[in-house]
C-alpha cells in the first residue's frame, strides 16, 4: 500500500485499523518520513547552534546541586542527558509530534522484529 502522509494513514485507518499495523510493520521509508527526518535534522543543528551552550549554562548555574549547601557542579553525563531531554521536547513540541511518534514507533517495532527472527531461527 502507498502512504503518501500520515493524514492519509490516519484517514484509512478510520475504517481498517489493520493500516496502521501494515505502516508500522512495513520497512518502508516514505518520502513524508524523510521530509520530516530532514525537518528534524535541521532542527538539531539549530538547536545546537543556538540554544545549547546557553541551555547547558543555565543547567550548571541553576541546578539542584548548586542550591544545596554542599555546592557540588552537576556531572557531565547528567548535564548532557537534560539537555538531550531538553533537545527531544523541544521536537515534540515544535515539530508534527505524531509523525515523530509513528515513525519511532514503527523503527522500533522493526528492530525488534529483526531481533526475534533471528533469535527464532
Amino acid at each position: 500500500m502507498n502512504f503518501t502522509s500520515i493524514d492519509n494513514i490516519i484517514k484509512l485507518s478510520e475504517s481498517n485499523f489493520d493500516i496502521i499495523l501494515q505502516y508500522i510493520e512495513s520497512n518502508n521509508i516514505y518520502n513524508f518520513e524523510i521530509e520530516q527526518l530532514k525537518k528534524i535534522e535541521e532542527f538539531k543543528i539549530y538547536f545546537d547552534e543556538n540554544y545549547r551552550c546557553k541551555k547547558k549554562k543555565f543547567y550548571e548555574n541553576f541546578n539542584i546541586y548548586n542550591s544545596s549547601k554542599y555546592k557540588k557542579n552537576i556531572s557531565e553525563w547528567m548535564l548532557n542527558r537534560i539537555l538531550n531531554m531538553d533537545l527531544e521536547d523541544s521536537i515534540e513540541k515544535f515539530l508534527n509530534s505524531n509523525l515523530l511518534i509513528f515513525i519511532k514507533k514503527k523503527d522500533n517495532y522493526y528492530n525488534l522484529k529483526k531481533k526475534y527472527s533471528i533469535i527464532i531461527i
